[in-house]
């Protein structure tokens, strides 16, 4: 049996793995776009998808990598996304950032 040990670069941010260095530096060299500020345990909206309409509790916040989205990767790479698990619904989203917003709410008194 023969042992073959391959190095990959890992972006930092992204966690995408690469072959090469140059190419992970380079991805850690791209910002994060798309911050909300959202948190784990925040409420959001849904804005789009299954569950449009209704309202998530964020379970987890993390940052897509490069391949993230067959169709339209660059648009996507090193944003901020989501996991919601859908209130009210037993189903559980992942949202990019063009799918939610944050909550508000108003009281009666904010709206007189």
């Amino acid at each position: 049996m023969k042992t073959i040990t391959k190095e990959f670069y890992v972006c930092e941010i992204c966690g995408h793995e690469y072959e090469d260095e140059k190419q992970a530096r380079d991805c850690e060299g791209r910002q994060i776009t798309q911050d909300k500020g959202i948190s784990v345990g925040d409420k959001v909206l849904i804005t789009g998808g299954d569950g449009c309409g209704s309202l998530g509790l964020v379970k987890s916040v993390f940052v897509i990598d490069k391949y993230w989205g067959h169709y339209a990767w660059k648009r996507y790479w090193h944003t901020i996304a989501i996991s919601a698990d859908i209130i009210g619904s037993y189903g559980t989203r992942m949202l990019t950032f063009d799918d939610y917003e944050r909550e508000t709410t108003t009281t009666n008194a904010e709206q007189t």
